[in-house]
């Protein structure tokens, strides 16, 4: 359950962050690539947490890697 919080939490403010305007986001005196590539490695990273091992096949490392990079490429 913490894990599934975790996650459905950090997506929603991750989906808040990347959507507003960036005259009204600080600036952090970090590349905006940068930011976005943590972002999503921290999104990579509750959903493996939060996938049950599935067992055969792709991980739920792979699957969670899959799913974060899919979403990296429809919110960019």
């Amino acid at each position: 359950r913490c894990a599934s919080l975790c996650l459905v939490l950090d997506w929603l403010a991750q989906f808040a962050g990347t959507h507003m305007p960036g005259s009204s986001v600080p600036s952090v005196g970090v590349s905006d690539k940068t930011l976005h590539t943590a972002a999503y490695a921290g999104l990579a990273f509750l959903l493996a947490w939060a996938l049950p091992n599935w067992g055969k096949g792709l991980s739920h490392v792979g699957w969670a890697a899959a799913i974060a990079f899919a979403y990296a490429c429809i919110d960019e």
